[in-house]
Parts: structure tokens; sequence; C-alpha cells
């Protein structure tokens, strides 16, 4: 039975393992969908959070696209393979390896579709917060070389589809993403993950990412 149709008194006393059995059966059952994000990034030793927003694109088999409209236009595109980063006001594209740039592959692999969250973290949370609609998941990585510290997780009661996450790298670096007027399955075309490199534009290709 679809998760959009568990009623609220039967969520609201979900238990852990409950929360993660929905929440990795729906993201196993994606092909792709699309959502509005606002994203706020602190980095550690600088007092101003970064601050951003766009619409994000995930189809399952490793391809994302995140479409940032604030606080200047910026595209981030991977067929699963490469991955481009496109600054229009400096007409710059920076290629890479989508391995070599990629923050978390746990991470990745579960929101897009392919990953197991029980098999890649140790989860602890589930209780409900100060909302009383949303359920709080923290997730630790159980592989030692990953590139984050936590992965904490605001999971909606009534769909089990994540509503926001925190992400803490090895660093200390903290981003926080805030999703919302998700479509599932919509049919989202290959096409859309194809990045051409506009006529004139500069193209880095760092030898590694740090």
């Amino acid at each position: 039975m679809s998760s959009f149709w568990i009623s609220a008194a039967w969520s609201a006393t979900a238990t852990l393992d409950v929360i993660v059995e929905e929440l990795q059966s729906n993201y196993s059952s994606i092909k792709d969908y699309r959502a509005y994000f606002i994203q706020e990034a602190k980095i550690k030793g600088y007092p101003r959070k970064q601050e951003s927003s766009g619409e994000v694109f995930y189809k399952k088999g490793g391809k994302m696209r995140w479409n940032y409209d604030k606080p200047e236009a910026q595209e981030i595109v991977t067929d699963g393979v490469t991955l481009w980063m496109y600054t229009p006001s400096l007409n710059q594209v920076m290629q890479a390896g989508f391995s070599m740039t990629n923050q978390s592959r746990v991470a990745h692999a579960f929101l897009s579709g392919m990953g197991s969250i029980r098999n890649d973290f140790d989860i602890s949370g589930g209780k409900l917060d100060e909302t009383g609609v949303h359920y709080r998941l923290t997730l630790i990585p159980k592989d030692v070389t990953e590139k984050i510290k936590s992965l904490e997780l605001t999971v909606d009661s009534k769909t089990f589809y994540i509503k926001r996450s925190r992400m803490t790298d090895i660093y200390d670096n903290v981003t926080v993403v805030s999703l919302s007027d998700f479509k599932i399955n919509s049919g989202l075309s290959d096409t859309l993950f194809d990045f051409v490199v506009p006529e004139g534009a500069e193209v880095v290709t760092p030898q590694t990412v740090q």
C-alpha cells in the first residue's frame, strides 16, 4: 500500500523501523522527482550563511540537475558520470568526474533511489518534531571514508518524503536544504541531464577536488 494513503493517526505512532522502511520504500520506487529548494550553507570560519534557491531534478541512474536562480543563476548537472557546474556571470564551466566532486556517495545514492539507508547508515531518532507533523532522523555513515559526519532528515509523517536535510561534513561545514512542491515520477527526459557547453564559455577541468 502506498505511503500516501497512511493515515496521520497511524503515522504519528510509527516506530523508527517503520519510518525507515517507508522512507526506503519511497525512494527505491522513485523513477524521478523534481522540487523547489532553499539552501543555506554555513562554512566553518565564515560568519555569514550563504543562501540560495531554485529547482532540483533527480532521475534514477545517478542523474541530477540543480538550477539556481538566487542569488545568481547557476546550473549544476550530472548524468551520473560527468558533473558540470556552469556560472553564466563568469561564462565558465567546471567539468569533472562525478565521483571526484560528490560530497557524499551514500547520501546521493539513497536520494536518487539506488542506495540502502539501513546498509549505509547508523540511524537514530524517529520522534515527531515541534510541529507534530515531521519525524526527525539522524544518519551517521558506516563508511569511515565518507566526507560527511552526519545527515539529519526531516520527514513528512504522512507521505514519508524528505522535507529538509542538514548535512555536516568532516570539516564541520553545514548545508541545509529545504524542499517543497514535490512532483514524483513525472517522466523527466534523459536530455534534461545532458549538458552542452555554451559557445565561448571557458571550461575548467580540475585534476583533483579536495
